[in-house]
This record gives C-alpha cells, structure tokens and sequence, in this order.
C-alpha cells in the first residue's frame, strides 16, 4: 500500500477535516516505529530499506509512488492509525480507544510475523 492509497482508504471510511500533510505526518511516525522498533532490530532488513537512510515522510516525498513499510496483509495498521489519530483529534475517546486496540493488535501481527522471518541483530543462527 501506498500513502496515498491509506489517506484515500481512511477518508472513504472515516470522512474528516484533517489535511493530507497531517496524515502523511501521522504515517511517517507509524513506519519510524516500524523501522526502529521492528526493521532496523534484524539483519535482514526489507527490501529497499537502508538502515541509515530511512527519514520518514514530508512534504517532498511523492505519496503516489512511496510504498509503506508493513506489507500487506499486515498494512491495515496504517488505517487503523490514521483512524486512530482522527479520534483523537476529534475527541471521541471511546472510538479512540477501540482504534488503538485494533493498531496494536495488527501491529503486533506484523511484528510477530516479522521476527518469525528475520534473524534478530546479535543472535547467532541456530544450527543443529
């Protein structure tokens, strides 16, 4: 998935006031967690990915070309982040807090899955 196809995702379903700039921001955050907490912990990291490179989004990167960094099936965690923050900003806590519970549950698979394919930094590879 690209940004752009998670900004227009998240608008059909959840129509809000927010700019794209916002979004693109609140997705630059999400994949900065992915990469220092998920990608840059394993030796492998995804395909394109420099762990000295990645700077997140702004207002120069082509949204129409740049691919988030959870694949799919696990890129649902970018709706569910955006959805997530609109809540917020809104202040309706209660879908707030339902939204946060369906971004941890989905980052959660994703990191699992991730770690399950990737040898972790420092972990020697167990031979038998």
């Amino acid at each position: 998935m690209n940004i752009a196809e998670a900004i227009d995702r998240t608008d059909r379903l959840k129509p809000n006031a927010y700019t794209r700039e916002e979004k693109v921001r609140w997705l630059s955050d999400i994949d900065k967690q992915i990469f220092l907490e998920i990608i840059a912990v394993h030796k492998t990291p995804k395909e394109g990915v420099r762990l000295d490179s990645f700077k997140g989004y702004g207002p120069e990167t082509d949204i129409d070309n740049t691919e988030l960094l959870a694949p799919s099936p696990f890129d649902e965690i970018y709706i569910h982040g955006l959805n997530r923050q609109i809540d917020l900003h809104n202040e309706e806590y209660s879908k707030y807090n339902n939204d946060c519970l369906l971004y941890n549950s989905a980052y959660t698979n994703y990191y699992d899955w991730y770690n399950r394919e990737n040898e972790p930094v420092g972990v020697p590879a167990f031979r038998i």
